[in-house]
């Protein structure tokens, strides 16, 4: 969802799992798994909306559209190093497409 802060600049909906306020971030889980997530500067949100206790579901955040986000994704050491290894000039010659659920967007490779 895009609408249009007071000051004129858009406004975009997130829905997510909040973790614990950082320090000066507010971390923005992405799925139960806990595995891919959003840091977003806190002068960046405008306005969350809590879910009800009686139908528990994401936290609706809402980011003017401009910010700067940063998407991580925890992987374990060995993940890691096979994502720096020579195995990776595969993923770097694929194409990606963008995709995108209730939780957000994201891109992966297509191989031809």
């Amino acid at each position: 969802m895009q609408a249009v802060a007071d000051d004129g600049d858009k406004v975009t909906e997130l829905q997510g799992y909040p973790a614990p306020p950082g320090h000066g971030t507010f971390r923005l889980f992405l799925d139960l798994s806990l595995s891919r997530y959003l840091e977003i500067p806190l002068e960046a949100i405008l306005a969350s909306v809590e879910p009800e206790e009686t139908a528990p579901g994401p936290t609706k955040v809402y980011v003017r559209s401009s910010a700067q986000l940063v998407a991580a994704r925890r992987l374990t050491a060995c993940e890691a190093a096979q994502a720096t290894s020579p195995a990776t000039s595969l993923l770097r010659s694929a194409q990606w497409h963008r995709v995108c659920d209730w939780s957000g967007c994201w891109v992966e490779p297509v191989f031809q």
